[in-house]
């Protein structure tokens, strides 16, 4: 399930729009006066068990958190990824929902080997907190091209570039469509963390 934090923008609104026809399998819901634990209980009613809350950041969607929600209606927070860049098409409105999104691994993995080992750490748990928030499927490049032209493949990328984040690493992560390398959307993270805490608020 995908909402927004209270009194989003319209930036926001439209991020999230597009964000919910990418996910496979996911619903975009008003957030209204909805506080966390309202969401989970809506969550568990809709027989999802899963949240994302898109926040706002200068009038932009600034952050993605990611939730787990319990049988008993508690949200975990697992990680949140921070937004430092973003691209969406101008014909989102005419996008059809997502059944399933590609990952290539080895692509990933080939080039996290450039980094350092503490660099690669902190890649690979950016890269863990991608694909369990976007329900990616994962494939090598021996299946890559099986049974996937009618779906959309993320590619993920990282760069070091000057940008308003002090931590001056970048993640593009690029989604297109696998029949014909269409871009449909871009995200670009500055950083991300991973927690495992009840959410209260």
């Amino acid at each position: 399930m995908i909402t927004t934090s209270h009194r989003p923008t319209r930036n926001t609104r439209r991020f999230v729009k597009v964000l919910s026809k990418i996910i496979p399998y996911s619903k975009r819901v008003n957030r209204g006066k909805l506080t966390l634990k309202q969401l989970a209980l809506q969550a568990i009613d809709l027989g999802f068990n899963a949240i994302i809350v898109v926040r706002n950041r200068k009038g932009n969607p600034g952050y993605i958190d990611f939730y787990r929600v319990s049988p008993s209606g508690e949200l975990i927070k697992e990680c949140t990824l921070r937004i430092c860049g973003y691209a969406v098409p101008s014909n989102y409105k005419k996008l059809t929902h997502a059944t399933k999104v590609v990952l290539n691994l080895e692509e990933v993995l080939q080039e996290s080997k450039q980094q350092n080992r503490n660099e690669q750490i902190d890649e690979l748990k950016t890269l863990d907190c991608i694909i369990r928030m976007f329900n990616v499927i994962m494939s090598t490049g021996r299946d890559r091209h099986s049974n996937i032209s009618e779906g959309i493949c993320m590619h993920v990328t990282t760069s070091y570039k000057e940008n308003e984040c002090k931590e001056g690493k970048i993640f593009d992560i690029i989604f297109t469509r696998c029949g014909n390398n269409e871009m449909l959307f871009r995200i670009s993270i500055c950083s991300s963390s991973r927690m495992s805490q009840a959410a209260t608020a």
